[in-house]
C-alpha cells in the first residue's frame, strides 16, 4: 500500500507555510507578497500566479520565494523534476528558511524517494524537534518506506499534544490499513468520515478500506495442448498478507499427463502433482526478496525439487530493475538452473512496460536463452496484460494474454493462454478469485 500524500498547504491547515515579509524592493518590483496569497486561494488563479512569477524572473528578482512559489507551482502540475530543481534553488538561496525545506521534501515523497525526504524533515526536526509539519512528514516517510511501527509512534507523539489532531487521526487510520488491521483502520476512520467527508486523506482510506484483503485465493482449470499430446491441469493458489511487508503463498498443481513441454522458459515433464511455497518482503516502487521451494512429483521419471531466490529493486525514477536463479535437483532435466533478469518501466498513468530475458543452464545441454515483452493495464482490480516473446536455439517465437477481470464482492475471474510456434503448443486456463479479510 502506497502512502497517502497530502499536500504540505493541508496538512498546516490554517498555520501559513510561507513567511509574510519579503524584501521591499524585490516585492514592488514584482508583487511576489500578491502572488504568495493568491497561491492560497482555492480554486487557485494559476495562469495569474504564473505570469507575476514570469515577471519576477524577468526583472531578475533575488527573493528566494520566486524559487519557492515556482517549486509548489510546478509540483500541482505533475512537473515533479522541475519542482525539486526549484525548490533546491530556494533552499539555497535561503538556507535558514524553513518553508523551501519542507517543500523540497514534500516534492520528494511525490517522486517516491522518501530517503531524501526523510533526511530533510529530519533536519528541520534537529533545528526544531516540536515541528508538526516536520513529524507529520516523517511519519508519511515512514509509511512510505513500510514502516508502521515508526509512524504510529510519530502519531501517537502528535496526539498525546493534542487529542483533536485530524492529520494524525487520519494518519492512525492508514497505518492500520497498511497493518491489514481493517476491524482497527475502519474503527479510526468511521469518526473522522463522519466529521470530515471531504478530507482526502480519509476519502483515500476509506477506497482503501473497501479494497484491501488479507487472503486471496484463486481456483483454475485448464489444459495444455502439447506436442507429445494433451494435459489437462487444476490449480489451487493461496497468498497470505502477513503484515505491511511479507507475504507467503501456497501452491498446488496437478495435471493428468506427464507430458514434456517445449516452453523455452521451462523446458521440463510436466509433474503429476507439484507444491510450490514462498515467502516474500517487499515495499512497492522500492524493494523485494522472495525466497521458494518447489516439490514436483512424477511417475514416469524421478521426482524434482526446485529452489528460487528472486530480488528487485527500483533503480532510479520509477523503474525497476529484478533478478532470479532457479536451481533443479534430483532427475537430471533439460534446463537444471534457469537464471532470469528483467526491467519494469511505467508508460502512463495505468500502464507499464515488462521486458525480461531468461538464461538456461543445463549441465547436460546447450544453453539456451528467451525475451519476453510485456504490456500491463492496472486500474483498481482490473488488470490486463498481452506479450511477446522470442527463445533461440530452436527458435520459437511466444504470445499471451492474461488478466484478472473484477467481479463484485472481492471477487474475480482470472484468465490466460498462451501460444509457442515450437510444437505448436498452446496453454489455457480460466479460474475464479476470492479475497477477504
Amino acid at each position: 500500500m502506497r502512502a497517502a500524500i497530502v499536500p504540505l498547504m493541508a496538512v498546516l491547515g490554517a498555520a501559513p507555510l510561507l513567511p509574510a515579509a519579503a524584501p521591499a524592493a524585490a516585492a514592488a518590483q514584482c508583487e511576489l507578497d500578491r502572488a504568495q496569497q493568491l497561491m492560497g486561494q482555492q480554486p487557485q488563479p494559476t495562469a495569474q500566479i504564473d505570469t507575476m512569477l514570469d515577471q519576477c524572473r524577468a526583472l531578475a528578482a533575488t527573493d528566494y520565494r520566486v524559487d519557492l512559489l515556482t517549486g509548489v507551482r510546478a509540483r500541482d502540475d505533475g512537473r515533479l523534476n522541475d519542482a525539486a530543481a526549484a525548490l533546491a534553488r530556494a533552499h539555497q538561496q535561503a538556507p535558514d528558511e524553513v518553508a523551501p525545506v519542507l517543500e523540497l521534501a514534500v516534492t520528494h515523497e511525490f517522486q517516491q524517494r522518501p530517503d531524501k525526504a526523510r533526511v530533510l524533515y529530519d533536519q528541520v526536526l534537529q533545528a526544531d524537534p516540536g515541528s508538526r509539519p516536520a513529524q507529520l512528514g516523517l511519519a508519511r516517510v515512514a509509511r512510505q518506506q513500510y514502516r508502521p511501527d515508526e509512524a504510529e509512534a510519530i502519531y501517537r507523539g502528535l496526539l498525546a499534544a493534542d487529542p483533536d489532531d485530524r492529520q494524525a487521526q487520519a494518519g492512525m487510520a492508514m497505518v492500520a490499513l497498511q497493518q491489514r488491521r481493517y476491524d482497527l483502520a475502519r474503527e479510526r476512520l468511521q469518526p473522522l468520515q463522519a466529521a470530515t467527508p471531504d478530507d482526502p486523506q480519509v476519502r483515500a482510506g476509506l477506497e482503501e478500506l473497501a479494497l484491501g484483503w488479507r487472503y486471496r485465493l484463486d481456483l483454475m482449470a485448464g489444459r495444455e495442448d502439447l506436442s507429445a499430446g494433451n494435459s489437462n491441469r487444476l490449480l489451487a493458489d493461496l497468498e497470505i498478507a502477513l503484515n505491511a511487508r511479507d507475504v507467503f503463498r501456497a501452491t498446488y498443481v496437478n495435471n493428468d499427463r506427464e507430458l514434456i513441454s517445449l516452453d523455452p522458459r521451462d523446458l521440463a515433464v510436466l509433474p503429476l502433482n507439484a507444491g510450490r511455497v514462498s515467502w516474500m518482503r517487499r515495499v512497492p516502487g522500492q524493494f523485494f526478496w522472495e525466497v521458494a521451494y518447489e516439490y514436483r512429483q512424477h511417475d514416469s521419471v524421478q521426482d524434482e525439487q526446485r529452489v528460487e531466490l528472486n530480488v528487485g529493486h527500483r533503480l532510479g525514477g520509477r523503474v525497476q530493475g529484478f533478478a532470479g536463479v532457479r536451481q533443479q535437483f534430483g532427475a537430471t532435466p533439460a534446463h537444471d538452473r534457469l537464471w532470469h533478469l528483467g526491467l519494469s518501466m511505467p508508460t502512463s498513468a495505468h500502464t507499464y512496460a515488462t521486458v525480461v530475458a531468461y538464461f538456461g543452464d543445463p549441465t547436460f545441454a546447450d544453453k539456451s536463452t528467451a525475451y519476453v515483452a510485456d504490456l500491463t493495464y492496472e486500474r483498481e482490480r482490473l488488470q490486463l496484460t498481452g506479450g511477446i516473446g522470442y527463445g533461440t536455439d530452436p527458435s520459437n517465437f511466444i504470445s499471451h494474454v492474461r488478466g484478472v477481470w473484477p467481479l463484485p464482492r472481492h471477487q474475480a475471474i482470472t484468465f490466460g493462454i498462451e501460444h509457442r510456434t515450437l510444437g505448436d503448443e498452446t496453454e489455457a486456463i480460466v479460474g475464479w478469485r476470492v479475497e477477504w479479510k
